[in-house]
Formats: C-alpha cells, sequence, structure tokens
C-alpha cells in the first residue's frame, strides 16, 4: 500500500439469510466505518460454484488490498485466490477450508461444535428417546457437523430409537426444511424427539414447523 493510501476491504459471504451472516456483515460494517477503511461488500447469494466465482471475480476487479471470505466454499474459486494472491491481494477465510493461497485461516471447527451441542442434547434427553430426525446440509463444513452428531445418537451406545436422514439440496432449501420437518410430524407425532439441523436460519425453520403443528419445546 502506498503512503496515505485508505484500505480496501473486500467482503464475501453466500447469504444475507442466516442471523449468524448478518451479524458478521454487521461488524465488519462497523470495523470498516470505525478504521476508515473502503468496503466492497458483495454476496453470491447461493451455494452454487459458479455464482461464487462471480462474486469473488467482481470484489477482485475493484482492486481491493484484502478479501475476507466468510464461509465460502473454496473448490470452485481454488485458482481464483491464487491468482488474487500474485496480484498481491491478501486473501483470508473465516469458516471455509484452508487451501493455496489462503494467508490465514480462521477454522470454526465444526466438528467440536456439533459434539458440544449433541452432546447438550442428549443430555436434556436423559440419553434416551425415540426417533431422531437429521436435516443433512449440502455444504462440507456442515456435514462435518453432521456426521458426529449422528454418530453421537446412532453409534454413542445410548438409548434411542430410529433415526431419519433427509439431504437438503442448495435451493429452496428453507421451505424444503419446513415440507420435511412438517412430514416427520406427521408421520411420527411426538414419538419425533429430536430434529438436528446444523444451523441457525435451518433451526428455526424447525421449530416454527413444530409450532405450526402445535408442538413446543417441552415436547421434543
Amino acid at each position: 500500500m502506498r503512503s496515505g493510501e485508505k484500505s480496501k476491504i473486500g467482503y464475501n459471504v453466500p447469504d444475507r439469510t442466516n442471523e449468524s451472516h448478518i451479524r458478521n456483515i454487521s461488524q465488519v460494517q462497523k470495523e470498516c466505518k470505525l478504521r476508515g477503511w473502503d468496503l466492497i461488500q458483495d454476496t453470491n447469494a447461493t451455494y452454487e460454484g459458479d455464482k461464487t466465482r462471480t462474486a469473488f471475480q467482481r470484489i477482485m476487479s475493484q482492486d481491493p488490498h484484502v478479501i475476507i471470505l466468510a464461509y465460502t466454499e473454496m473448490p470452485p474459486i481454488n485458482d481464483l485466490i491464487v491468482e488474487a494472491r500474485r496480484k498481491g491481494i491478501g486473501v483470508y477465510s473465516i469458516g471455509g477450508d484452508l487451501t493455496e493461497g489462503i494467508v490465514m485461516h480462521i477454522e470454526c471447527a465444526p466438528a467440536v461444535i456439533a459434539a458440544k451441542i449433541m452432546t447438550y442434547a442428549i443430555q436434556r434427553m436423559n440419553g434416551s428417546g425415540d426417533v431422531t430426525g437429521f436435516l443433512d446440509f449440502f455444504a462440507p463444513r456442515g456435514l462435518r457437523r453432521d456426521i458426529v452428531a449422528a454418530a453421537l445418537i446412532e453409534q454413542g451406545r445410548w438409548d434411542f430409537g430410529p433415526t431419519e436422514h433427509h439431504k437438503l439440496t442448495p435451493e429452496g432449501y428453507t421451505d424444503e426444511i419446513f415440507r420435511v420437518t412438517s412430514n416427520w410430524l406427521t408421520k411420527h407425532g411426538n414419538r419425533l424427539d429430536f430434529v438436528w439441523i446444523c444451523w441457525d436460519l435451518g433451526a428455526i425453520t424447525v421449530a416454527r414447523a413444530m409450532a405450526e403443528k402445535g408442538y413446543t419445546k417441552d415436547d421434543m
């Protein structure tokens, strides 16, 4: 950076719907304003690889000094990250994966998070339950949480009944979550003791489906 030049920060996040993403965006905006940095904010609003590439390219074309990738799937943009580094742009990752060209990666330890949350749930249910539903995410960071959570219920030698799994799709997954949860409730009723889903917006949608069927947190 030339002396006196204002820092220009690029920030990319998959969408603006999840509460955690909204909090991240808000904090980045406040930090840039406080420090007098210019912020280039973009979202690919999807988990599709071509749109992830387009979002990264839009930021890179505006010549930022730094690009921060928040919860971004790396494989579709691995070559673009290397290209950015060759241009002298620092690339940082939050909650994604470490790949070539990343200056610093902050890991959210998805497997550890899953173990903590599922252990809490198991303890709350006193180590036993009937039906457990798993709404499995499609991105790697979610899958890593899902695998650990399912292993604790299915292989942890607790006293739990059968499990149901549904693999979510990238497009329209909020409606899909609501529909699948409603169908499980119709099928199992109050035998459905627990539904696992690995992130905040998904959990809110599951809770809404349960509430609309007349259930509360005391029922499942």
